[in-house]
């Protein structure tokens, strides 16, 4: 595999400035990826600027990386500010993430003289979240749809995270399949093992008596249904006293969880360690990862899970579980609502541990290296392809 330090020369000799554009840097999937893509380009030598639409920022910044934040907090003015700022000073490829941070780079690049290739990456099934997930009522949503056919077309490049996504953003956005392209997400470190190795820190993995977590962990939101994995719980827990579950991340549903927990008499088994720093000294240590989400796109904790080869339980959501998972061959898939399988199939995997040889392997692309790489080879395409276009005009 080409490292990082020999995929240096993809990039011209001169530091090409490279925009990454996102709403935040929270805990979320994408705003990790945001961090893992900046970091990876600027040890590859681009000068990279992450440009934000919000303040939060609770990720560490890389060293070397510029963080601009817009002032703008309307649609409208983030555009115009956008547009302004690259007037004076263009990048030479932006990347953008997330749908409507993607409209809007799309909206201001169209509105400049100035040509640069823009890619933007959908870090989702954009039909499902838009029909379903997202707030704002009717209109919102028939406006976004609109927005999305308009200018997802006029991307250079729009990145989906696995198959069924990129055919979802291809008949949603009414634009050629073989302009949406796949690439994993820079997820699984270098050092993987050494993070496994070291200790979680909470009583319940890092005890030798005889203890079996099941682990999850997401934003406390609605579609990761965390209430029906509680209640699953409840069942494999009183099958399995020996039992506990583990739930990392935090979130507008929190308290609803914890109430949840109380009123079915399992909150004494049951803990919300909120966010951790170490994921993987987590799920080397538990007995079962869950995954009950109702919608994802490559969920980045599935893939953690399979690099730390442990037994998996997710559900059949629409998204990207079923590809990853193989239909099955890495992990136990359960239709969606069925709350009693969902608890069957936990308690199947603590009590009849199934083999996890080759979970490693099977994301072996989501290796930071190997991503990095693969955004550094598109951009040196699109690159090319501008210079050589400049000169013919």
């Amino acid at each position: 595999m080409t490292t990082l330090h020999e995929a240096r020369g993809l990039t011209m000799h001169k530091r090409l400035p490279i925009t990454i554009l996102a709403g935040h840097l929270g805990h979320g999937g994408a705003e990790g990826v945001v961090v893992a893509l900046a970091e990876g380009l600027s040890r590859m030598n681009f000068e990279v600027t992450i440009l934000l639409r919000g303040r939060w920022i609770a990720r560490a910044i890389p060293p070397g990386i510029e963080i601009v934040m817009l002032r703008g907090t309307s649609d409208r003015q983030r555009v115009r500010e956008l547009q302004s700022m690259w007037h004076r000073r263009p990048p030479k490829i932006a990347i953008s993430h997330l749908t409507e941070v993607n409209i809007q780079t799309l909206h201001a690049r169209q509105r400049l003289a100035k040509d640069f290739p823009v890619v933007v990456v959908e870090h989702t099934m954009p039909s499902r979240l838009i029909n379903d997930y997202t707030g704002g009522g009717w209109i919102y949503k028939r406006n976004l749809l609109r927005k999305v056919r308009k200018y997802y077309r006029e991307a250079d490049a729009v990145i989906a995270l696995c198959e069924s996504a990129a055919v979802d953003i291809s008949e949603l956005a009414h634009m050629p399949r073989n302009k949406v392209i796949t690439i994993n997400n820079p997820v699984i470190p270098s050092d993987i093992d050494q993070h496994m190795d070291e200790m979680s820190g909470h009583p319940w993995l890092d005890s030798t008596s005889g203890i079996n977590v099941v682990l999850a962990a997401g934003r406390f939101a609605p579609e990761k249904n965390f209430e029906m994995l509680i209640r699953a719980f409840k069942k494999v827990h009183t099958a399995r006293p020996d039992t506990r579950l583990v739930i990392l991340g935090a979130g507008e549903c929190g308290r609803n969880y914890e109430r949840l927990a109380d009123e079915l008499g399992i909150a004494g088994y049951i803990a919300f360690p909120g966010h951790i720093s170490n994921i993987y000294a987590f799920m080397s240590r538990a007995s079962v990862f869950a995954l009950p989400s109702i919608i994802e796109g490559v969920p980045n904790v599935l893939v953690e899970a399979l690099a730390c080869e442990i037994p998996i339980v997710a559900t059949d959501s629409l998204g990207g579980n079923r590809e990853l998972l193989m239909n099955g061959v890495y992990g136990t898939l359960i239709p969606l609502g069925d709350e009693d399988s969902f608890a069957s199939a936990i308690i199947s995997a603590i009590e009849n541990r199934p083999t996890t040889e080759g979970y490693r392997e099977r994301v072996k692309d989501f290796e930071v290296d190997s991503s990095i790489n693969k955004y550094a080879q598109l951009i040196s395409e699109l690159t090319e392809k501008g210079n050589a276009n400049a000169k013919s005009t």
